[in-house]
């Protein structure tokens, strides 16, 4: 089941933007979304995404710690899923889907 408009909406915990190599007692736990393109860090305080990362590019270059390991399963799956439609040329089409 989708939560759309995203494919993904859960909590990771990262390291702080401004310094990727903090000790893990800096780290922040914060709420993540996927959509098809990038996965977003949503600022709590006004509920709209902040930071964006493009998916294929940078995400997979930061640590983000997940809860638990079901989390962390429904997070590897939604990955996966964005950058194999990304792979293939299909981004449009699972826009489509999401958007609507």
């Amino acid at each position: 089941m989708l939560t759309l408009p995203y494919l993904k909406v859960g909590y990771l915990t990262a390291p702080p933007a401004d310094d990727p190599i903090a000790p893990h007692k800096h780290w922040e736990r914060s709420q993540f979304i996927l959509n098809h393109t990038e996965l977003q860090q949503v600022n709590d305080s006004e509920s709209a995404p902040v930071k964006a990362n493009a998916l294929v590019e940078k995400a997979k270059r930061f640590i983000k710690v997940a809860d638990t390991w079901e989390s962390l399963d429904g997070w590897l799956d939604a990955i996966r899923l964005v950058y194999t439609i990304f792979a293939r040329g299909k981004t449009d089409v699972l826009a489509g889907i999401i958007t609507g």
